[in-house]
This record gives structure tokens, C-alpha cells and sequence, in this order.
């Protein structure tokens, strides 16, 4: 909450919908895309792979190695 606040250029978002039921999620992902929007860098770790949209650039990390995801 504090970032959206302060509107800092870049958010780092830590399992943003980890303890959320399906309908706070749901509004948490929609303002974290419309921050992007409006042109902050969201930065997401997330187990969730249904949360990567086409186009996002993402990665995966596995065994101390990162790979862009293409």
C-alpha cells in the first residue's frame, strides 16, 4: 500500500498476491498494471505462472542460474 502512496519509479512486489483470496488479487494485479501503465517499473517474484502476461519480460531461476524467458 505504501507504494502506491508514495509512487516510487520502481516497485518491488514479493508474492504480492501470495495470502490473497481470488478477488483481492485480482485488484492488487490490476493496480500494479496500471502503475506500469503510468510508467513505474514493477518488479514481481511470483511462483504463480498464470500471473505472466504476453509481452512482460520475465525470468527464471533455478539452481542459482538466471534465464530470460522468451
Amino acid at each position: 500500500a505504501r507504494a502506491f502512496i508514495s509512487q516510487p519509479k520502481i516497485i518491488l512486489a514479493d508474492e504480492p498476491t501470495g495470502a490473497l483470496d481470488d478477488s483481492n488479487s485480482t485488484i492488487v494485479l490490476e493496480k500494479l498494471r496500471s502503475l506500469h501503465g503510468g510508467g513505474q517499473t514493477i518488479i514481481m517474484i511470483t511462483h504463480d505462472q498464470s500471473l505472466i502476461q504476453p509481452g512482460d519480460i520475465h525470468y527464471h531461476i533455478e539452481d542459482k542460474r538466471v534465464e530470460r524467458v522468451l
